[in-house]
């Protein structure tokens, strides 16, 4: 009975702890608030695909943007299987961007559980387990995004998932936790391929240890492991087939699938860019102390290659970072503006974590091992302490400025009240974003970002596509060159927003 109890402890002590930090983070207001703070662009991207599957009769096959494009909305990117979940969830519990960001909460801590559980098997200690999996929690830029929408920080989730199911599958041999190792690997890639870092990992460390040191014959290889090459067939398929349909007559390739390297830079902007993420974005990643102990971390389990017992450790770590490095190259344009593509980065963090771990417990004397927990509790303290201020700094500084008048948070009603139906058209202006100002007044319709600010043929092309009503969240923007000889009648007044019917010219 008592061994039991104690196997529950454990995960009780986590599940604290992880309660403690969402607290901390001020996850509590965070999951009522309306989009908003950095990247709420590509925020109110996801949060449109999810509105217009739940509007749109829960049909799996058209996602579809309120921003119309040239498509009545209709774009592919990553996999939807995540927004079309979050449609369900609103079929049953109503569209309410609360239950959108407590289901990615939810992905994230069945993540970290499955993390624990994980490392609990591959370190054979419940305080490291624990401590590596709440330190996972404490990164900022994962912190920030575990509740706002974009699908990074589930795929992170569902690569722990995976990562478990195939521990258990090398213990015991049961297909079905290769199947689930399969299914979560393939689900994470889909929804962002990124994710699949690890996985990629696996099947070259894996393939090079089973060849070479365990001396196995390919054929015996590839008839045990053949079904993990389905996780890359999904994500290469699906992503071949968005670049297909992006590349059509018809389509719009907003979200479809591209690379950014560094190799199409010149050097100042490579330089530039640098200096970009060391200004506005380090410490949204990491700050000095824990930049210091993370590298003192990545030194010591590389360490693990010159160890007979743990060298497949060693190099499925090796292969980590040739694919984080990899990673970083091709995408490395994206980073000036983007912070979220780091996510997949902080990977390694569970991994340098343990892999030390497994070093100190060969050759650490128990006294040297208690200091280290000692320093591993203070070290988490001071990550998560460091993180929730990150947090207040999203909301509360230049970094939550308003690119829209937040008098369209709350339009949707009084929109309806004057008979403006959901699927009526609308220009709003202004808005760069591709669809902000759409999704929060749940109307569709075009903004900026399809050039109808440039010239009157624009607008005028918007009209005679059957567009009815301006939606102005700026004072005078009606008076502009380009929209004035197009107001009609202004049919509502809501705080900054003004609505107008539009004429032909």
């Amino acid at each position: 009975m008592k061994s039991r109890l104690t196997k529950f402890i454990a995960p009780c002590i986590l599940l604290l702890v992880i309660l403690a930090q969402a607290y901390s983070y001020n996850y509590l207001e965070i999951l009522q608030l309306r989009p908003q703070s950095t990247h709420v662009w590509r925020q109110t991207d996801c949060t449109s695909f999810a509105l217009n599957y739940y509007q749109d009769g829960l049909n799996p096959f058209k996602p579809r943007l309120h921003n119309q494009f040239n498509t009545n909305g209709v774009t592919l990117g990553e996999g939807p299987i995540l927004y079309y979940a979050v449609s369900v969830l609103y079929a049953i519990f109503g569209a309410d961007e609360t239950v959108y960001r407590g289901f990615w909460l939810l992905i994230w801590i069945v993540g970290l559980f499955h993390l624990f559980k994980l490392l609990r098997k591959l370190l054979q200690d419940d305080f490291w387990a624990v401590m590596i999996t709440s330190t996972a929690f404490t990164v900022p830029v994962i912190v920030f995004y575990v509740p706002n929408f974009l699908p990074n920080t589930p795929a992170m989730a569902f690569v722990f998932m995976a990562w478990y199911y195939f521990y258990r599958y090398t213990e015991d041999k049961k297909k079905l936790n290769l199947a689930l190792t399969v299914i979560l690997f393939s689900i994470a890639g889909w929804v962002k391929a990124p994710a699949l870092i690890t996985y990629f990992a696996l099947l070259g460390a894996g393939s090079i240890h089973q060849l070479f040191v365990s001396k196995q014959k390919l054929k015996s290889i590839i008839n045990e492991y053949y079904v993990l090459l389905i996780p890359f067939l999904v994500a290469f398929s699906w992503y071949s087939f968005t670049a297909w349909y992006a590349a059509g007559p018809s389509a719009d390739d907003y979200l479809s699938a591209k690379l950014f390297p560094i190799w199409k830079m010149s050097f100042q902007d490579v330089l530039d860019t640098i200096e970009q993420v060391r200004t506005m974005w380090l410490d949204e990643f990491l700050v000095d102390y824990q930049a210091i102990v993370y590298g003192m971390m990545l030194l010591a389990s590389l360490t693990l290659l010159y160890t007979k017992k743990h060298r497949l450790h060693g190099l499925l770590l090796l292969f980590v970072v040739f694919g984080i490095v990899s990673y970083c190259l091709i995408f490395f344009i994206a980073f000036n503006y983007h912070d979220y593509y780091t996510i997949n980065v902080f990977i390694l963090v569970p991994f340098i974590f343990s892999f030390t771990v497994l070093q100190l417990q060969q050759y650490s004397n128990k006294y040297i091992y208690r200091t280290l927990k000692i320093a591993a509790v203070l070290f988490l303290y001071l990550s998560t302490t460091y993180s929730a201020q990150r947090q207040t700094v999203r909301y509360t500084s230049w970094m939550n400025e308003p690119h829209v008048s937040t008098d369209l948070f709350d339009i949707e009603p009084v929109l309806r009240q004057h008979g403006i139906k959901s699927t009526d058209l609308v220009i709003s202006v202004p808005d760069e974003t591709t669809n902000l100002s759409l999704y929060l007044m749940n109307q569709k319709g075009f903004t900026y970002y399809n050039d109808v600010h440039l010239e009157q043929d624009s607008v005028n092309k918007r009209i005679n596509e059957g567009t009815k009503y301006l939606v102005v969240n700026q004072v005078g923007e009606e008076q502009k060159d380009y929209l004035r000889s197009f107001v009609d009648e202004e049919i509502l007044t809501h705080g900054e927003v003004k609505v107008f019917t539009l004429k032909n010219n």
